[in-house]
């Protein structure tokens, strides 16, 4: 949290409170700061309801509106943060997609998809293994040709 301390009261840090909190299992402080994100976009609306109820219609129409500008987004890093958020929310089928494409993106993140407390719920899905199969490989890739470019 040191880190989110340096920049307290940006929109940045407010709007990476709510997931430092769900992370930390504080699930009341996650609800506090998600009701003080700033200003309307796709990602704060599902922030919001996300952490004040797992499943309404609300939240599943938030998520439609939501995942296509994940989606879209060029940093396949945010892809895999994004997906944490939905997973976290139980909307596990964006997640997954999120997942893939940050994969594919280049965001390996193999380490991250095995210990994230926000995926815990896809971990036992036939999917998940084959998203952590490709993160693996993703790894194992960057890895090799780090190797290869190093004198």
């Amino acid at each position: 949290m040191d880190f989110l301390r340096l920049d307290l009261g940006s929109e940045w840090v407010s709007s990476n409170l709510p997931l430092h909190f769900q992370r930390e299992g504080k699930l009341a402080e996650a609800r506090d700061s998600a009701q003080k994100l700033p200003g309307y976009n796709p990602a704060n609306a599902f922030m919001k309801l996300c952490v004040g109820q797992q499943s309404s219609p609300d939240l599943e129409k938030a998520t439609r509106e939501f995942l296509p500008s994940a989606l879209a987004d060029p940093d396949s890093e945010n892809r895999y943060w994004d997906a944490t958020v939905l997973a976290s929310c139980g909307q596990n089928e964006g997640a997954k997609r999120l997942l893939k494409s940050a994969i594919e993106g280049q965001y390996c993140a193999y380490t991250a998809l095995e210990s994230d407390r926000l995926l815990v719920a896809l971990r036992g899905t036939p999917e998940f293994s084959q998203l952590l199969s490709a993160a693996k490989k993703c790894q194992d890739n960057f890895l090799s040709e780090r190797a290869q470019a190093s004198p």
